[in-house]
């Protein structure tokens, strides 16, 4: 009977743990299962509003889903973003920023053409979805802000805090 030298069975087990096991565990795995989502957005700044001007104030913001882990075969699942009525409390048709006591309204839209309100699936407004994607690692979505022109308000600075929901 013929003996293998040990350090070669050694060798050879060293190689099987040694390797590249680590993408093929993480293929096929989502983002969100394991590893957290990242979730961040920009503010929408309307700028100076001037409501004799007779024109709406308009503005852009974007939030950015992505994935925390960098490893190969990673990618975002499906998902929806839903955003509250904001802390105005006059819901989201319209949304309120405030100044004090002052009011300011406006609201944010998942179109350019202002036509479709992004809220959370409630009261006519609509939810952004998106569709897993082979080695899709972040998704961007456009925020599309606007207050209606000739609003009287006083001046000064107004605001409002939305709170962004990721849903997988």
């Amino acid at each position: 009977m013929r003996r293998r030298p040990a350090s070669s069975i050694y060798a050879l087990a060293l190689l099987l743990a040694l390797g590249d096991a680590t993408p093929a565990l993480a293929q096929g795995v989502t983002c969100g299962t394991i590893w957290p989502l990242d979730v961040s957005a920009d503010s929408v700044s309307f700028g100076t509003y001037t409501p004799s001007s007779g024109a709406a104030a308009t503005a852009n913001g974007r939030i950015t889903v992505a994935c925390s882990s960098d490893l190969p075969g990673i990618y975002l699942p499906s998902f929806n973003v839903a955003l509250s009525q904001g802390s105005g409390g006059s819901g989201f048709n319209p949304r309120q920023m405030s100044n004090g006591a002052a009011r300011l309204n406006y609201n944010l839209y998942v179109n350019a053409g202002f036509t479709v309100v992004w809220g959370d699936g409630t009261g006519g407004t609509q939810v952004q979805s998106n569709a897993a994607g082979t080695n899709q690692r972040s998704a961007s979505m456009t925020m599309y802000g606007r207050v209606p022109a000739s609003q009287s308000s006083a001046s000064g600075a107004f605001t409002d805090t939305i709170n962004v929901t990721v849903t997988y």
